[in-house]
């Protein structure tokens, strides 16, 4: 899952999104001195994270790709997902992406000040910026593979030339998306009311 994936998986949460988004960013280091709700929201992410790559529609998703991207799959789909996820909102959640987004941003804004640097970087680019909206648009696809790609092994991937394959795959693609996200949804309802 990316940011946005993190984002709907913690909509039935809200007090966990901000370390559910960031989670990537905070490291056990972190933790300590933050409030309860970021640490559970961390927690929260990496548990999603290990449902979402055990999930057999996400490994089918990865499969559609083929084997000549077999070791960059994951965020391929990962990113893919996002994009779906903002073309789809209104399939799986009552209120519009925008309404929840505007919710998120308040929330980030309000735990920015007491985040380490890294977490707080990208706290304030994601609300200064507003960028999981433009999830969308293909553009926005590709700038993030682009940008994933520039952290990698010195950009030697090129993801973002792998755009066409997840085009030529939507299809299938969108049907494990489909089949994933509900059952993602009832993950985060049993995270929820489970031990930790």
């Amino acid at each position: 899952m990316n940011l946005l994936g993190h984002l709907a998986a913690a909509v039935p949460l809200p007090s966990l999104q901000a370390g559910s988004v960031l989670g990537d960013s905070l490291k056990n280091r972190d933790l300590p001195g933050l409030p309860e709700e970021i640490v559970n929201g961390v927690r929260f992410h990496r548990a999603c994270d290990v449902f979402t790559d055990s999930h057999p529609a996400v490994t089918a998703a990865r499969l559609t790709l083929g084997p000549g991207l077999r070791r960059v799959s994951g965020i391929l789909i990962d990113v893919y997902f996002d994009h779906l996820l903002a073309r789809n909102w209104d399939l799986f959640f009552p209120q519009p992406l925008e309404y929840e987004l505007n919710a998120f941003y308040l929330r980030l804004d309000a735990v920015g000040p007491i985040l380490p640097p890294r977490a707080a970087e990208l706290a304030g680019w994601l609300t200064e910026k507003r960028l999981l909206q433009t999830f969308t648009s293909l553009g926005m696809v590709e700038a993030t593979l682009r940008s994933v790609n520039r952290r990698l092994a010195g950009g030697t991937f090129h993801l973002e030339q792998a755009l066409p394959r997840l085009l030529e795959n939507d299809h299938d693609i969108s049907e494990n998306f489909s089949k994933f996200v509900p059952t993602l949804l009832e993950f985060s309802i049993r995270w929820r009311a489970g031990p930790r």
